[in-house]
């Protein structure tokens, strides 16, 4: 079921910068592709965080959505990143200037941005496991 629920989330989001309309489109499907990865596993983290409270033996609740949540925030760059360069060198430059030029921001800076994110929401899992 929740496989399912990804890979429709996945669809939905490789068809949303088809349109060139939009003022940050990325140029290629190829980086939108990738930038769908970081957006599909971030927006699935509540569920990977479920799935795997539940495997764990936690109690299923509200508090089980954030138990895992860092594996999604954790992985979504990186996952990203990899998805652009097993495209090429040169998808992986046009990823990055699209990421800085969509965000407004330097890449280490959003680095530092996901690092952070990452590890208040392991902490805040860690909390609520223990």
């Amino acid at each position: 079921m929740y496989v399912l629920l990804i890979i429709v989330a996945m669809v939905a989001i490789l068809l949303l910068p088809i349109g060139k309309s939009e003022r940050h489109s990325p140029g290629d499907w190829r980086v939108g592709a990738a930038f769908a990865a970081f957006v599909a596993t971030l927006g699935s983290s509540p569920i990977i965080s479920a799935y795997l409270s539940a495997a764990w033996g936690a109690k299923l609740g509200t508090a089980s959505l954030f138990n895992f949540l860092w594996v999604g925030i954790a992985s979504s760059l990186p996952l990203s990143l990899l998805c652009a360069r097993a495209f090429g060198r040169q998808t992986y430059a046009a990823y990055l200037a699209y990421v800085e030029r969509s965000s407004r921001a330097k890449i280490l800076t959003l680095v530092a941005i996901w690092a952070i994110a990452s590890t208040i929401a392991f902490a805040y899992g860690f909390v609520l496991l223990s």
